[in-house]
């Protein structure tokens, strides 16, 4: 497969587009069909695929929410999004809060395991959530199966290799 490179991208700069941009599209928009007027969760949103996820969401009229572990990565993604620090926030609790309890649509997670009770626990009815990563855990010790099925979750995932 092959791309033009648009006008004013490097070389280089044009050879780091498709991981992030294919990865991001795939995820959220194909397999976890985040659409304009949704809400989407970004765990890890100072990465490039979180900053990319934020990035599209933004410019397709999708509110969002990310998680970051410093104030200092909260504040380099504030023009993007409502940012978490997850080292001093609950990231449950404060999307309760900003959304009435209503939760969010989808949820792009790299985490894992440890993630798993609140992103179910957060996710709306017909609520996606999608893996690409398990950075914190690939096994989680306990899943709820009837908030599952009560919400009619989709729970996906990809590595993309």
């Amino acid at each position: 497969q092959t791309l033009n490179i648009p006008e004013n991208v490097s070389f280089v700069q044009a050879a780091a587009i498709p991981e992030t941009f294919f990865t991001v599209w795939a995820n959220v928009f194909q397999m976890g069909k985040a659409k304009a007027g949704e809400t989407v969760l970004v765990h890890g949103g100072t990465s490039g695929i979180g900053t990319t996820a934020l990035m599209l969401c933004k410019s397709l009229g999708i509110k969002t929410f990310a998680t970051a572990g410093s104030d200092e990565k909260i504040q380099a993604i504030s023009h993007l999004t409502t940012g978490i620090n997850y080292k001093t926030q609950d990231f449950e609790q404060v999307i309760n809060e900003a959304t009435d309890n209503a939760g969010v649509d989808v949820i792009l997670d790299m985490v894992g395991a440890p993630y798993l009770e609140k992103n179910l626990n957060l996710l709306r009815r017909d609520g996606r959530l999608v893996y690409i990563a398990f950075l914190g855990g690939a096994k989680a010790k306990e899943v709820k199966l009837g908030q599952i099925m009560m919400k009619r979750l989709t729970i996906t995932g990809s590595t993309m290799r």
